[in-house]
């Protein structure tokens, strides 16, 4: 090298600090995105044969209840006029047994609205109530309280309240709810407090103990019950392959 020459030399982007560590980054977000993926199959592959994830099943919360040594399940889908959404012709009929204030019930609710937003054709949902009275005091109360919204035509517009404020369900609670969501507070007052729908409720309870709902969140996808809450991956699966 003559003088006054300078050497020269660039090092490879991916041997430099900043290059290892998108290198890395790079391969947990991918190990990541494949775990999950895999995951999501191997639940969706479960659901199907009837062998429900221990991460899905955890997910519930029992009630005293002993369950059927016969169950029929399609008693889950003797619904009359239970609040639902979706194509009636839809290629998945699923059914939720659910308890406003049951903490994995109020977790899937957010999901059942997303199930609402982009699924509308695939899928036809039926929502029945399933209050655990004996622990939750205030549950059949407020499922009294949306099947008096539903009369007005704001059965989800109460759902969403009363599942965001499930720690405040008394009496006054839900007639303050029924004010905000915009109901007639006077029908609905009438409503509730006659207690309209308490033998509606009674009726979805004893369906569902009979189909084998032992818990809440229970499903009913095209007749296959599946207990605990369920994650919106395994939902895309289960809604994609279903013909």
């Amino acid at each position: 090298m003559s003088i006054g020459q300078t050497a020269s030399t660039t090092e490879p982007w991916y041997k430099k600090g900043w290059g290892i560590l998108l290198i890395a980054g790079l391969l947990i977000l991918f190990g990541g995105l494949t775990y999950i993926g895999v995951k999501t199959v191997e639940y969706y592959g479960k659901i199907r044969i009837g062998e429900i994830p221990p991460e899905v099943r955890a997910k519930i919360t029992y009630g005293n209840i002993q369950p059927p040594s016969d169950p029929k399940e399609n008693l889950a889908y003797d619904a009359k006029d239970d609040p639902a959404f979706g194509n009636p012709a839809a290629p998945l009929q699923i059914v939720e047994f659910a308890d406003f204030e049951c903490p994995y019930s109020r977790d899937e609710s957010a999901i059942v609205r997303e199930l609402q937003a982009r699924f509308p054709e695939k899928i036809y949902f039926i929502y029945r109530d399933f209050p655990l009275e004996d622990i939750h005091p205030h549950a059949f109360r407020a499922s009294e309280a949306a099947n008096c919204a539903q009369d007005q035509g704001k059965f989800w517009a109460m759902h969403d309240k009363l599942y965001q404020n499930a720690q405040r369900l008394s009496d006054l609670d839900l007639k303050t709810y029924a004010l905000e969501i915009g109901l007639n507070i006077v029908k609905f007052n009438a409503c509730f407090d006659s207690r309209k729908y308490k033998e509606e409720i009674e009726g979805d309870r004893a369906d569902g103990i009979a189909a084998g709902v032992v818990g809440t969140p229970t499903f009913f996808i095209n007749g296959q019950k599946v207990e605990g809450a369920i994650p919106m991956p395994v939902w895309e699966q289960i809604i994609s392959r279903a013909k």
